[in-house]
This record gives structure tokens, C-alpha cells and sequence, in this order.
């Protein structure tokens, strides 16, 4: 059977380092550094440099830290777990950890992904090659996590992804292509297990979302919108921000006509992954940002059932920390005295 894969194709651009000069008065927390594959050099994103995963993780390390941070991508086109340990990037990392420790600097996140070029070499192999495949991948994989924890140490962590399936198949069916990638992904989750290393597994959240999140069928890799997710699932796994958003916004709406607005704020001390309004029993639209900074939505309450009415505003952050806040919207024929009118 033949394995269209697709996960994934790995065409890495050259190693790159991103970063600014930093504030004077800045104590750097450590370098991140990510090695890897496609994934890891952002490709299939619109600005590698910018909202590959590894650079929109950076971002969130920056923003969450509150100072300067260095980063270094160090990924190789079509780089495998072998090729990363003897062509070359192995070599380079070390090279980079001992720059870091040379110049007064920890390491503070490195994070890793390999695989899928090893999936992807096996599209058009039989099943004794495929098996084979697996077993070498097994052994290059934990041999390349060992020499990069030796390079780093115990203590700095350490994040591996795994890969998601284009063909968002059954995975419990032997050797279908869904299988493979699952005995891939089992690989990578039990290895990094053993050596201590944060998994951000991608192939669940993506299940669903592959024409959402990723460029397929024109281009195997994830898109913008995919990177941010890699980049949100790598966060949750070591970012210990447990800061949930802050939502500032009336608990009651008295609304004299059919359309009253909703004006609110929402902040976070990283970034906000999510902004929404349930609204089970009227309409509502979903809050857009104005000029001035605050949230508008419109909400319609000509339809209600009853004379009040329950919304609620949802906000998360990349680190998966939500915040709720429920609006009672009551219908009222007048405006009493002392009360503001709606507002359009």
C-alpha cells in the first residue's frame, strides 16, 4: 500500500538568527534555540523569519519574559534525525550553546522537530521497508535527543512536535497512512518521554483543521494560521504563563432598543489566541477592535424569548489559560433617569 503521506515536506530554508538589539537595562532569560526541520524554519508561512512557529514561539517568549531574548534557527533543508547528527546541525548547535555560555547566557528553550522526512521517504516503499524505516528512525531519533541533551544539560527544556495527517485518516486501521504516522508520532512521544523532553503533539488540535491550517493539496506545510498553532502548542508545554486574560466589560446590559452595542476590553500578559461571544439566545456579532483599542459587537435582541437575555465573552491566551464573563442583556421599554442611553 502505498503512503501519500504528505505530512509535512520538509524543504528547509538555511539557518537563520533573529533578533534585536537589546534594552540596555534588559537581563536576557537565555537563548532559544530551535533545530529541526520545515517546520522549525517556517516554511509554508508567509515570513519564515516572522511566523514560522519558531518565530512566533520567540514572540510569545519575549512578550511573556517582558526582556530580551535571543533566538537562533539553525534548521536544514530536507534534514532527517541521521542527517541532523552527521551532516552537520549537530555541530552547529553545539557550536551555538557554547557561544550562548561563552557569552554569559543560558539556554533557555530549545525545541525540536524530525520525522517527517523520514515519513516522506517512505511513500512508495513496501511494508518490510517500511518496518525497517520505523526501526532505524526509532534509533536515530533517540540518538539525536541524547546528543542534544548533552549539549544542554538536564534542567533546560527541551520540546519535540510531532506531526499532523493530511489525510486525517483512521489511525487504528494497520498500515493504512494514518497508521504510519501514529507509529511515527508514538516514536517521538515515548523517546522524548524517556529523556524528559515537553511534547507538543500537533497531530490531534490539526485533526479537523487541515484545510484551515495548512497550504494542502498545493503545499504539504501548514500555513500562517497553522504555524501559530505549532507555535501556541509549543508554548502550553513550557511557557509556565498561568495568567489567565482579563476581560473588563458590564456584567448588565439594559437595552431600550433592538440593537444595543457591546463595548469592552481584553488584555493578557502575552497575546490573546481568542476572542469570542456565545450568544444561545439572541445574535450577536463577534467582536472586532476599533481604532481606539476596545471591543465593539452588535447584538440583536429583537428575537429574544424572554424580557432578559444571557451572552458570554470568552478570551484565551496562547498558553490555554481562558477567562469567561457572562452578560445578562435586559430588555427595558425606557431609559430611567441617571442612565446612559445605548450607545450605537
Amino acid at each position: 500500500m502505498r503512503i501519500s503521506i504528505r505530512v509535512v515536506c520538509l524543504m528547509l530554508i538555511g539557518a537563520s538568527m533573529v533578533s534585536t538589539a537589546p534594552p540596555s537595562d534588559a537581563q536576557s532569560p537565555g537563548v532559544y534555540i530551535a533545530v529541526g526541520d520545515s517546520i522549525a524554519a517556517g516554511i509554508g508561512s508567509s515570513l519564515p523569519r516572522e511566523r514560522g512557529y519558531a518565530a512566533l514561539t520567540h514572540a510569545l517568549i519575549t512578550q511573556h519574559s517582558g526582556s530580551f531574548v535571543p533566538f537562533e534557527s539553525l534548521a536544514v533543508p530536507g534534514e532527517t534525525a541521521r542527517t541532523f547528527i552527521d551532516n552537520g546541525q549537530l555541530d552547529r548547535f553545539r557550536a551555538s550553546v557554547s557561544r550562548a555560555r561563552e557569552g554569559g547566557l543560558g539556554i533557555h528553550v530549545v525545541t525540536l522537530s524530525l520525522g517527517g522526512n523520514e515519513m516522506l521517504d517512505l511513500e512508495s516503499s513496501g511494508l518490510p521497508d517500511r518496518e525497517a524505516g520505523l526501526e532505524t528512525f526509532r534509533v536515530s531519533y533517540a540518538e539525536a535527543l541524547d546528543a542534544v541533551r548533552v549539549v544542554i544539560g538536564p534542567n533546560v527544556p527541551l520540546v519535540v512536535t510531532t506531526y499532523y495527517d493530511l489525510t486525517e485518516g483512521n489511525s487504528t486501521l494497520t498500515n493504512t497512512d494514518a497508521w504510519w504516522i501514529e507509529q511515527f508520532n508514538t516514536v517521538i512521544r515515548d523517546q522524548a518521554a524517556e529523556r524528559g523532553a515537553a511534547i507538543a503533539d500537533i497531530h490531534e488540535p490539526f485533526t479537523g483543521n487541515i484545510a484551515a491550517w495548512t497550504l494542502y493539496p498545493v503545499d504539504v506545510h501548514p500555513s500562517n494560521a497553522g504555524h501559530l498553532k505549532i507555535a501556541e502548542a509549543v508554548w502550553r508545554t513550557f511557557g509556565n504563563d498561568a495568567t489567565a486574560p482579563v476581560i473588563d466589560a458590564p456584567e448588565r446590559i439594559r437595552a431600550n432598543r433592538d440593537t444595543p452595542t457591546l463595548r469592552f476590553n481584553a488584555t493578557d500578559s502575552t497575546s490573546l489566541s481568542n476572542l469570542s461571544l456565545e450568544c444561545p439566545d439572541v445574535q450577536c456579532t463577534q467582536p472586532l477592535i476599533d481604532e481606539n483599542g476596545e471591543y465593539i459587537a452588535l447584538i440583536d435582541v429583537s428575537n429574544a424569548a424572554t424580557s432578559e437575555s444571557m451572552m458570554t465573552l470568552v478570551a484565551s491566551d496562547a498558553a490555554g489559560n481562558t477567562t469567561r464573563h457572562d452578560i445578562v442583556i435586559e430588555r427595558v421599554s425606557s431609559v430611567q433617569d441617571g442612565e446612559e442611553p445605548d450607545q450605537p
